[in-house]
């Protein structure tokens, strides 16, 4: 696999509809999520690995959902890159919204 490229993005979409978008994109474009790192209700990582080739069109649907999504490394060229090898990438979604930090109970462990 070819060296990870990284995808930041921002949105005032609702955080749990984007984010099985996502998925959703990933899975239909032959991908696969590997992790998702999820911060309260104000941003979401989601680490995945997609062919080269679909890394424009994925970025074509993310536009298309309102979720505004940029490379982070100005080196990385995918224009040229049409080819189908699998690529590491991670997107970072912002959530901009005006509701409460999300709180969770945390379970006491035992011991």
């Amino acid at each position: 696999m070819s060296n990870p490229f990284l995808l930041s993005a921002i949105t005032n979409q609702e955080r749990n509809s984007v984010t099985t978008f996502v998925f959703d994109c990933i899975g239909e474009m032959g991908g696969w999520v590997a992790d998702v790192r999820m911060y309260s209700n104000i941003m979401t990582t989601i680490s995945f690995t997609i062919a080269e080739n679909k890394i424009l069109p994925f970025l074509d649907a993310l536009a298309a959902k309102d979720v505004t999504a940029r490379l982070d490394r100005e080196d990385l060229n995918i224009s040229n890159y049409p080819r189908t090898i699998e690529r590491n990438g991670s997107l970072q979604i912002t959530f901009v919204h005006n509701e409460r930090d999300l709180r969770r109970d945390v379970p006491a462990v035992p011991g």
